[in-house]
């Protein structure tokens, strides 16, 4: 090989590498929303936990509510042998240039329970600014899909919203899930 082709291939490899690394783990959706059978955006996961009882993993979800909102009783809807519901929200903050907008991000969060394993599902979600009405993360997923349809880039408030809400349900399921798999103390 000369030293063109050895400067190409040295140049292709480098790239790979950094895109590799460049790539957002904590954001594993990207610009995409998870979609259920009907195409409404919807976060879910089965996870199997061997040798948990039903009534082990209710009680580290309750307490997995506890910890993750200001006040559980005010988010849980229901809370039965099967499955706890809660309404919640979080908060992203889209940057306008000037100033960065709190949004509040609001869902439905569903845990079923079942020996030795549990679904979550997060969905319903919608958004209000501090100045505006709610607004369904479907006109979002619209707005991309009619972008992508005309082949522009999508990029500002929306991409930000997509990105930022991603990453928030992301870590808020990876909490649940690394609580969920905490074994108790048996103190």
């Amino acid at each position: 090989m000369n030293l063109k082709t050895k400067t190409v291939l040295l140049l292709a490899m480098l790239f790979a590498v950094c895109v590799g690394y460049g790539q957002d783990k904590s954001n594993p959706y990207g610009l995409e929303f998870p979609l259920d059978k009907e195409g409404n955006v919807e976060y879910k996961k089965v996870v199997n936990l061997p040798d948990t009882k039903k009534s082990e993993l209710r009680k580290r979800c309750a307490l997995w509510f506890a910890k993750e909102f200001k006040s559980s009783n005010d988010v849980i809807q229901n809370n039965s042998e099967d499955n706890i519901l809660g309404k919640g929200f979080t908060k992203i903050y889209i940057n306008t240039g000037f100033e960065k907008l709190p949004v509040d991000v609001h869902f439905t969060i569903s845990v079923d329970f079942k020996e030795n394993k549990y679904r979550y599902r997060i969905n319903n979600i919608t958004y209000q600014a501090q100045t505006g009405p709610k607004v369904s993360i479907q006109q979002y997923q619209k707005r991309i899909a009619k972008k992508k349809k005309r082949g522009k880039k999508v990029f500002g408030y929306t991409k930000q919203y997509v990105e930022k809400t991603n990453k928030e349900i992301h870590s808020m399921c990876m909490s649940l899930e690394k609580e969920m798999s905490t074994k108790d103390d048996d103190f």
